[in-house]
């Protein structure tokens, strides 16, 4: 049997001020959010109609299992950010800066930004307990629904192209870019003297993504066990290049002339090194995979802080060692004429050999972060179909595996079509700077929250944290535009359109275009999906 757990009264969460018998009920607030929680709701499922088929109140109390423990929730930290960049991005660093020490310092300042971002973050997921990251924090802190009733939809539209945004463009890219590099570094040593068949690359690439749906679906502990043993690896990788270069100095007792004046040469533009600084936090991207979590995490009020605690200062120490580590043994000119900084490396030091190890070492790399990936881009699918800004039958949780099983299949399936069609590197890199846009407001919605929500917080970070990051958000944002104008403007008009979507299909207005016949199919096909994956429409 199929269960709506929304009442038929509010058909969706972002009508936020509902009227009924003369007085405003303000859906979703915080403290009644608790309160409802706890208290049962047979009434008012009796005056929705929300019954089963035998008259009988219908059993909705499904929910994500609490699976993450500390351990996995600091491995997926870990596992999330470490994927192909810290070996790619180098030469784009470099190529920016201009120099070796300049180059660290733009990977110190972006650990540093990383870092900030996952303290504002502990404050949010601790004090926001749902899973959904950007999209929680964006509508719960931009609806004014306190103060100015009449503002209730602003944060709801705002949630809405955030979705609009990452579900069908950033985050499904984002594992379909992961998976293909993957596959074509698993082809690699197979392939050590010419080019891997695309063909090859792209069916493997389809093999990845099914593995991962596979894994994901049948068990959230699984994932976690595979993302913290992938972790443990992939610093055990990162050290491994470490000893490497340590070794290969040993050897050899000299190193590239260019590292005994690391600062000669240097950029003094600051759009250079803001670009550099670009490409440094897409490496570092992946630090608030938890707060998309916050539901399957035990005791999540002390392990959220203490994991992002641990996870960010451990990539970026890997980092910092790894650009050392190539820096000793690749002179400038190597660095900027590689493909991958880490496969002429592996050559330099292991010679013929390296051709294989390192390949296995970034697809083991990509791999984690492409169960990342879909870790996160999955919870927000199950979190905007919850709240009602996609279709119902994506909100289900699978009853005995309590896995978000459809979310996790309608992300595959777009992710596996965006392999298939390729060459969307550059729309991932069209839509960077929209990502910080939406860090940005999350991060702001923090500042207005302690404003309009003044309930005590588990965790609280000093006010100038998130006010850096905001500043820190909009430079990002800006630079693109200064720099190509014509991508990032690009992206940005794309999600606009995504507000005439909204108004004449989402929201609920008289002057909503949505013929009633896309409500009985959305119905029928929420029956269908429960009753083909054995789900339940969740709360």
């Amino acid at each position: 049997t199929t269960v709506n757990t929304r009442p038929a009264r509010y058909p969706n969460w972002y009508s936020r001020i509902a009227m009924e018998s003369g007085e405003q009920i303000e859906l979703l607030d915080y403290k009644e959010q608790k309160e409802d929680s706890a208290e049962p709701e047979a009434e008012e499922d009796l005056q929705s109609g929300d019954q089963s088929k035998d008259g009988s109140k219908p059993s909705n109390n499904v929910a994500l299992g609490k699976e993450l423990t500390l351990i996995n929730m600091v491995g997926y930290i870990a596992g999330g950010i470490i994927g192909s960049g810290i070996f790619i991005t180098p030469k784009l660093i470099l190529s920016r800066t201009n120099s070796f020490g300049l180059s660290l310092i733009v990977w110190i300042i972006g650990g540093v930004i990383a870092f900030t971002g996952a303290l504002c973050y502990c404050e949010l997921g601790t004090f926001l307990k749902k899973s959904g990251g950007e999209l929680t924090y964006i509508r719960e802190a931009f609806s004014f629904k306190r103060k100015k009733p009449w503002l209730g939809f602003l944060g709801s539209l705002l949630g809405f192209l955030f979705v609009w945004a990452s579900t069908f463009v950033i985050r499904s890219s984002a594992l379909a870019v992961i998976s293909l590099a993957c596959a074509r570094y698993l082809c690699r040593p197979f392939y050590i003297d010419c080019d891997v068949p695309v063909y090859i690359v792209k069916l493997l690439a389809l093999a990845v993504i099914t593995v991962l749906a596979i894994m994901n679906s049948y068990s959230v502990k699984l994932s976690a066990q595979v993302m913290t043993v992938l972790s443990f690896l992939k610093l055990v990788a990162c050290a491994f290049i470490v000893i490497l270069a340590i070794a290969q100095l040993a050897i050899t007792r000299c190193v590239p002339d260019d590292i005994h004046n690391p600062f000669e040469g240097t950029t003094h533009s600051p759009v250079d090194v803001s670009l550099a600084l670009y490409g440094v936090l897409w490496a570092y991207d992946g630090w608030n995979t938890l707060n998309y979590a916050v539901e399957e995490t035990k005791n999540v009020e002390k392990n959220l802080p203490r994991a992002l605690l641990i996870g960010v200062p451990i990539v970026t120490i890997c980092y910092l060692f790894i650009n050392v580590s190539f820096f000793v043994v690749l002179s400038y000119d190597q660095i900027l004429s590689a493909d991958a900084v880490a496969l002429i490396f592996g050559n330099e030091v292991l010679g013929k050999a390296g051709l294989v190890v390192i390949p296995l070492i970034v697809s083991l790399s990509t791999f984690g972060a492409a169960n990342g990936s879909l870790f996160v881009g999955s919870r927000l699918v199950h979190a905007a179909a919850r709240e009602g800004l996609l279709p119902d039958m994506f909100s289900g949780i699978h009853n005995t595996f309590k896995t978000p099983m459809p979310a996790i299949i309608f992300q595959v399936l777009i992710s596996a079509v965006l392999v298939a069609i390729g060459n969307i590197e550059s729309l991932i890199d069209s839509f960077g700077a929209t990502t910080w846009l939406f860090y940005g407001l999350a991060i702001a919605g923090l500042i207005i929250m302690r404003f309009t929500h003044k309930e005590p917080r588990p965790y609280k970070v000093f006010i100038g944290l998130p006010i850096f990051m905001v500043l820190a958000a909009v430079l990002l944002v800006v630079l693109p535009l200064l720099s190509e104008p014509v991508p990032s403007l690009t992206a940005f008009g794309v999600i606009l359109l995504g507000i005439p979507v909204y108004i004449f299909v989402v929201m609920e207005t008289p002057w909503r275009f949505r013929p009633k016949v896309f409500d009985k199919i959305s119905v029928v096909m929420s029956e269908l999906t429960n009753s083909l994956l054995n789900t339940q429409s969740s709360q």
